[in-house]
């Protein structure tokens, strides 16, 4: 089985393949958090996990669900690579 892991500030891709000697089976691929935290609010569930530092402002708010954006996209790209790759790799293996 090929891990391919790739954090991120605030979320991880983590893509999983299995190897020829494997039994045959789909890639499969995960969003996870890396960074979170939380705050004791009155009012507020306990069980919350924040992704984002306190933002005492809008344009601090929007500052960082942009970067979280951002890192989405990133992820969005790398899993696009590597679905691409698996299945170049099981037409390949097929052909032979």
């Amino acid at each position: 089985m090929g891990v391919y892991d790739f954090p991120r500030d605030t979320f991880g891709f983590i893509f999983v393949t299995h190897e020829p000697e494997d039994i045959p089976g789909q890639p499969r691929s995960h969003v996870y958090i890396t960074s979170s935290s939380r705050h004791d609010y009155r009012g507020v569930s306990p069980d919350l996990m924040f992704i984002t530092p306190d933002c005492v402002s809008f344009r601090e708010f929007e500052h960082e669900v942009e970067r979280l954006k951002r890192e989405l996209d990133e992820i969005t790209a790398r899993a696009r690579q590597k679905y691409d790759a698996a299945e170049r790799d099981r037409v390949a293996r097929k052909s032979h």
